[in-house]
């Protein structure tokens, strides 16, 4: 007998998973739980990189 998928309660019927239904349902799962990831580091490219990525374009 199949157990319900532990993120929407849908009933499992062809899922290689013993807890979810879906890998969507997964991903939702690990989303609510995962714990994110603080950085003060700056999201922008250093100025050394996009001074080569700029030379190696042209």
């Amino acid at each position: 007998m199949s157990e319900p998928c532990a993120t929407c309660g849908t009933v499992q019927l062809a899922s290689p998973s013993t807890y979810f239904c879906s890998d969507s349902c997964q991903q939702r799962w690990h989303e609510r739980r995962a714990i994110p990831i603080v950085s003060n580091h700056s999201p922008t490219v250093p100025a050394q990189l996009a001074n080569a990525v700029t030379r190696w374009q042209t």
